[in-house]
């Protein structure tokens, strides 16, 4: 006869599938959730001070990319949808600028842009499950092999 084992516990039985938590809010996770804001939030400082590097410009990206999946699919802020193809735009014209000089410098009006859309994307967060994020992000990597969505051009090597 086998031994029985204890069945294991949790008070969220869904939280012992990690990401697939449809319970829990985004803004509730506690440090994974702080360093992902502080992440975004110095990638925009950066690009703010003319400091920026492709890097962060990608992070930058990322998030509209998020918002912009949040507000259109799965009605998160879905009324700050113009504001949010607005600085995909921004962010567009910005990378087409910088591609020969290697160098990211907003416009006053891509910075006030990026700046509303960093605060569309923190309360997008703050209303958004973990499942849905997690959703968000497989529905986002899926559209970048479809190539249907911002991605950052390869800078030119001068020869």
């Amino acid at each position: 006869m086998k031994k029985s084992k204890p069945r294991r516990w949790t008070a969220n039985p869904l939280a012992m599938f990690g990401a697939l938590d449809r319970v829990t809010l985004v803004k509730d996770a506690g440090s994974d959730n702080v360093k992902m804001r502080i992440v975004a939030h110095d990638a925009l400082d950066m690009l703010r001070q003319g400091k920026a590097t492709r890097g962060h410009l990608q992070m930058v990206i990322e998030a509209i990319n998020m918002a912009e999946t949040l507000a259109a699919r799965y009605n998160i802020g879905r009324d700050w949808l113009p504001e949010i193809l607005e600085a995909q735009a921004c962010v567009r014209a910005l990378a087409e600028r910088s591609v020969k000089i290697n160098k990211y410098v907003l416009k006053g009006t891509e910075l006030n842009a990026l700046n509303l859309l960093m605060q569309i994307h923190d309360s997008q967060l703050d209303a958004c499950s973990i499942y849905t994020l997690d959703q968000a992000v497989a529905y986002i990597r899926m559209r970048i092999g479809a190539n249907q969505v911002l991605v950052l051009p390869t800078p030119e090597v001068s020869a």
